[in-house]
């Protein structure tokens, strides 16, 4: 839909000078906007402002006052930082609220486009319980694994990686469509392992589903219990949870075999990096000169960049294990499962996650708290009060000295931890108002002191303020005392 509405531009001081010489030369006002190209109205109201002002330079305005003060532009940005799922709507209501001017949703935008927040859709990631802890393995541990997987390749399966040149507004051209079965069309399903250093054989099933036989007979006799016996008492098999895994024939058969399976809770984040390795293989098909038009072509191609794939780069993906599974957790927060995402306070033979250093203060101090009949640690607790002469005080008067409190250091810890829970809730709650300023983070008293005077100002310019009182209180315990008398 094109737009119709004109883009209003303004006259250069060049322009203007030459229209007035030409009006002053005795030429009308149409003639004159004939040849510039420009409305009627345009030559009259700079005629008219010549002959009034005897000048025809453009006046300058400071256009719409802002309905927000710099004061207004941090609170909502830091709204929208406490609560990160609240609308822009909801934005305004509270500013408009605590500041008695009504804001617009599009204000709040704009004012957190300007503070560097935009609205997008949350990252998703699947749900995660203690079931789900992995001990901290190094890169042997990860080793000895085995990794499988089975896919699917088809020949009309697009990589999402083909970028074509067009013209703007050409998307739909013929030209610049690609055409795709929505369903993959033909193809074929593969299984392959990889491990350190070695990988197995590219299996392709044959036309038909796989059942709990066929992954015996095809899969775990010939290319699993073939590792098995290499590695030894060591390996360790990883699958998917796939039903033809899952089936008695197949549990039966690894217990024959002597085959440790890797434990893989129900949704479980995908870590498999076998999952790289299709990515690859789907790459590499999709950048052959002459791609696979059947399915003969598709198995021997596949084959092929199967063998020519190069052993470092599944090495890489291998022991890149351990840090990816690092960075699960941290992204998730998978600390622990509370829903204010507090350190685990579990018992420490659950492992934590392998974050045994951050579990055992949260345990011991748990038992403290609440079992004190049978564990207390009081003295974690208690706290060394040590007083600090101020300067240029009485040393004889003790109002002339500053408490300083010392705990111990699995105390700062369990304070910590009680903080950051604190925050958590507070935040997530909205419990503390927009115009809180004590005791938050990049805030400080400082601030109100800003809006503070931002209102006098104001108050000021618009005749409306008369008297100001204000009262600093010098108790260390009062940041400030502030009286405003405003009189319309």
């Amino acid at each position: 839909m094109a737009n119709n509405q004109s883009v209003r531009r303004h006259l250069d001081a060049f322009t203007r000078g030459r229209i007035i010489g030409k009006l002053e030369e005795g030429r009308s006002v149409t003639s004159v906007a004939a040849e510039f190209g420009i409305a009627h109205s345009i030559v009259s109201r700079l005629w008219r402002q010549f002959q009034t002002t005897g000048t025809a330079i453009r006046g300058f305005s400071s256009g719409r006052p802002r309905g927000t003060t710099p004061a207004d532009d941090r609170c909502i940005v830091l709204q929208a930082r406490r609560n990160r799922r609240q609308t822009a709507g909801e934005i305004a209501r509270h500013t408009t609220q605590a500041t008695g001017r009504p804001i617009s949703r599009f204000t709040v935008a704009r004012r957190l486009h300007g503070g560097g927040l935009f609205a997008r859709r949350p990252v998703r990631c699947v749900p995660l319980t203690p079931a789900h802890r992995r001990r901290n393995w190094r890169d042997n541990e990860w080793g000895r694994v085995l990794f499988t997987d089975e896919s699917r390749f088809s020949l009309s399966s697009d990589s999402h990686r083909i970028l074509i040149w067009r013209e703007r507004g050409s998307r739909n051209h013929p030209s610049n469509i690609i055409e795709r079965d929505r369903y993959g069309g033909r193809g074929v399903l593969v299984w392959g392992g990889i491990m350190l250093g070695s990988r197995t054989d590219l299996h392709i099933f044959d036309a038909g589903s796989v059942n709990g036989t066929r992954y015996c007979n095809e899969i775990l006799l010939p290319y699993v219990r073939l590792f098995r016996g290499a590695m030894g008492l060591q390996f360790l098999f990883m699958d998917n949870n796939a039903p033809c895994h899952r089936t008695v024939a197949a549990e039966q058969l690894l217990e024959s075999e002597d085959i440790e399976r890797m434990d893989w809770p129900a949704r479980s984040p995908d870590l498999n990096p076998i999952e790289h390795v299709w990515d690859f293989l789907g790459r590499r098909l999709a950048a052959r000169t002459l791609p696979p038009v059947t399915i003969r072509e598709l198995r021997l191609a596949l084959q092929d960049e199967w063998a020519a794939m190069p052993q470092q780069l599944i090495d890489t993906l291998i022991l890149s294990m351990g840090r990816r599974c690092e960075t699960c957790l941290a992204v998730r927060e998978i600390i622990s499962p509370t829903k204010d995402r507090m350190f685990l306070a579990g018992h420490p033979s659950q492992g934590c996650f392998g974050l045994q250093s951050h579990c055992a203060p949260c345990y011991f101090f748990n038992k403290a708290s609440f079992y004190p009949s049978d564990f207390s640690f009081n003295n974690w607790k208690e706290a060394i009060i040590f007083p600090i002469k101020k300067p240029g005080k009485n040393p004889h008067l003790a109002s002339s000295y500053r408490p300083i409190s010392l705990l111990s250091t699995i105390g700062k810890l369990t304070e910590s931890i009680i903080l950051h829970r604190l925050k958590n809730f507070i935040n997530e709650n909205n419990i503390l108002n927009p115009n809180q300023y004590g005791f938050t983070n990049k805030l400080s008293t400082l601030h109100p002191l800003l809006r503070l005077t931002e209102n006098i100002s104001e108050g000021f310019q618009k005749r409306k303020a008369r008297e100001q009182f204000f009262w600093i209180s010098r108790k260390p315990s009062t940041v400030f005392g502030l009286m405003v008398l405003l009189l319309s």
